[in-house]
């Protein structure tokens, strides 16, 4: 069972964080989700463009974890996204990160991600599992993924997206409508208005 390490632990998600900060870093060495010290902060996020139609997934057939991971892959290949020739380098590096601490990072929210030198965009993919898949993070089993790849130079966006996605994992009001929404445009269509009142929040 993969682990966050002791001295880099994942933030508490029981309070919010203060608007325009950081509450979740990536470690450029490590790849662990670790607390940080907040820092002002601007976004360039644009989900719409980040999560394509055709990238969100319902009701995932995946068993496992390494299988939801290459269901989303599948998903952005589809849509054309992520482009055939680098889904096997997106794998890899995605479960290369799965190997240095599990992604989940609420009850029964993960957020698989990776970096690739020759992905020019960020990207995303988003299913719900409603039977649950284990992400190896000793909880419950994870139901909704958000897995997004980003280009090695963007870190900036990178981290945006962590604290916004950590920022939805604490939201009971938001989860339960994920869960209710019962197609692929209605949840794509929550997704972008959270992230509307996330950017007012950041005014």
């Amino acid at each position: 069972m993969h682990a966050f390490p002791r001295h880099d632990p994942l933030p508490s998600l029981t309070s919010s964080p203060p608007p325009r900060t950081i509450a979740l870093r990536e470690d450029i060495g490590t790849g662990c989700l670790a607390a940080s010290r907040t820092f002002p902060i601007e976004t360039s996020m644009n989900l719409k463009e980040i999560l394509p139609e055709g990238s969100v997934i319902p009701e995932m057939t995946a068993q496992s974890r390494d299988e939801a991971i290459e269901e989303l892959l599948d998903a952005l290949v589809r849509s054309e996204a992520l482009v055939a020739s680098l889904r096997e380098e997106a794998l890899v590096a995605l479960l290369k990160r799965e190997a240095s601490g599990s992604t989940c990072i609420a009850a029964g929210l993960a957020i698989p991600h990776a970096r690739l030198a020759s992905l020019r965009n960020c990207v995303g993919a988003l299913g719900r599992c409603g039977h649950g898949v284990e992400f190896e993070s000793g909880g419950q089993p994870v139901r909704t993924i958000f897995l997004f790849l980003s280009p090695e130079q963007d870190s900036e966006q990178h981290l945006e997206l962590i604290q916004w996605i950590g920022r939805i994992g604490q939201n009971p009001r938001f989860l339960q409508a994920l869960h209710a929404a019962k197609t692929a445009s209605s949840i794509r269509n929550l997704m972008t208005r959270e992230e509307d009142d996330f950017k007012d929040d950041l005014l």
